[in-house]
């Protein structure tokens, strides 16, 4: 499985939040994106009105561009472009920084032969089933190059893959372009999330499924997939010498890139266009990303969802799987092929329960002593709360977190010693707790 570099792992706020030495550089940077995300979040993405007109045009042309662009194969297969905005013509091939991270990766991270082999595998797996390819020498010359940079990262609370590729498409040698900086995010053609949970929460059954591999069932025309290429090793117990070194690339949408989410919903959405059927309204209304909620009145209507979704996703040649309902009746009747292993389940961030049917959100523990400036973000971050349901624990971290950013303190300082003793204050009152766990609406 490959994932995306655009925001740090649990793994990684968690050594910020304790002080552990990582790359600070990198961090830094998706502190930064983080600070400003929270704040978007609790003013419900409210901007001045020339912003919005600006972004609202800008989106319009980019979904035209993409309907006009994207294309259907022989078996009605869509293929997309990448939104490029016109930057991918000063874009370097990045090289030098992918053959530094794969000599980095293998001497720090996967000196370990199990992993190294588990990792080979994935890839494998990859180049087998048509996700990636060998670049081929004949189209050496067409579209944008660029190397992605890949590391390794292990889920143990995966219920699916424990062992995970991590793509950097925002990594780039200094003072150049990385890839995300040449291609337009999209607009959010999504729901709410905010609006997805309270569905979620309000309705007497929910079913929650997910999209296998969801970005790579989108394809990707062939002039655009030198901008995916990245290194492995051609045998991979030989050091990662030029002889040894061979070059993949992405036949498929990659996990890392900016605009992967927005190109995945609107192939989606086209592909429903395609096929209109009573269904594709419900999934409108309750996909995200690469999850889609059902939030039915009854079990039979609930099993009826996850026929008529399954056929349509099917019919988009993509495989909508791990069901899970909040009912044993639906459960015990959806094939176990389908179900989900376990009854518990990440719910768009958040962990739901189904037995129970309720929703919990985990607190993080705040860090020893007094914090730097980067520790005290990064724990206001770690707490995922997009309904809003913690604001008396979160509300008093990130009046604190603004005024040190205003401050103008460096990221590895610690806060003023003004803020102190309302530091302190925080965390007399954090408590012991470190989750809080909400009930759902009960079936009549």
């Amino acid at each position: 499985m490959w994932e995306t570099d655009e925001s740090p792992t649990e793994t990684e706020i968690s050594e910020v939040i304790n002080g552990q030495s990582i790359n600070s550089k990198g961090i830094n940077s998706t502190l930064d994106k983080l600070l400003e995300r929270s704040w978007q979040l609790d003013l419900l993405g409210i901007e001045p009105p020339t912003t919005v007109q600006n972004k609202q045009t800008l989106n319009q042309e980019l979904i035209k561009k993409f309907k006009a662009t994207a294309k259907k194969d022989k078996d009605d297969k869509i293929h997309v472009q990448f939104p490029f905005n016109g930057k991918e013509e000063h874009l370097n091939d990045n090289y030098l920084v992918a053959v530094k991270r794969l000599i980095s990766s293998v001497e720090k991270q996967l000196t370990n032969s199990l992993t190294r082999d588990a990792y080979h595998d994935i890839i494998m797996q990859q180049l087998a089933s048509g996700i990636i390819e060998v670049a081929p020498e004949a189209e050496k010359q067409m579209g944008p190059h660029y190397f992605i940079p890949h590391r390794v990262i292990e889920k143990l609370d995966s219920l699916t893959t424990k062992l995970r590729i991590v793509l950097d498409a925002s990594s780039h040698m200094k003072n150049e372009l990385s890839l995300n900086d040449c291609i337009h995010p999209g607009p959010s053609i999504l729901k709410s999330i905010v609006g997805i949970l309270l569905r979620a929460r309000n309705k007497p059954f929910l079913m929650v499924a997910d999209l296998e591999k969801a970005f790579h069932q989108v394809r990707l025309q062939a002039q655009h997939r030198n901008a995916t290429k990245f290194l492995w090793m051609k045998n991979p117990h030989s050091p990662p010498t030029p002889d040894n070194i061979i070059i993949y690339r992405f036949t498929r949408l990659p996990f890392g890139i900016t605009a992967s989410p927005f190109l995945l919903a609107i192939t989606i959405i086209l592909y429903m266009e395609m096929a209109p059927e009573a269904i594709n309204d419900k999934i409108a209304q309750n996909l995200y990303v690469d999850n889609v909620l059902f939030t039915p009145d009854t079990a039979d209507e609930a099993l009826e969802d996850y026929r008529n979704s399954k056929r349509a996703f099917n019919n988009m040649h993509m495989n909508l799987r791990e069901y899970v309902c909040n009912d044993s009746k639906v459960m015990s009747i959806i094939p176990e092929t389908d179900r989900a292993s376990s009854t518990t389940c990440k719910l768009l961030g958040l962990l739901w329960d189904s037995t129970n049917d309720s929703l919990s959100i985990k607190i993080a523990t705040p860090p020893e002593g007094v914090p730097t400036k980067r520790q005290l973000v990064a724990f206001q971050a770690a707490t995922y709360d997009p309904l809003g349901l913690l604001s008396p624990i979160i509300v008093p971290i990130k009046l604190l977190s603004s005024k040190v950013c205003e401050s103008k303190v460096k990221w590895k300082d610690p806060i003023p010693d003004k803020y102190h003793q309302e530091w302190i204050q925080i965390k007399s009152s954090d408590g012991k707790t470190r989750s809080v766990t909400i009930k759902c609406k009960k079936k009549s």
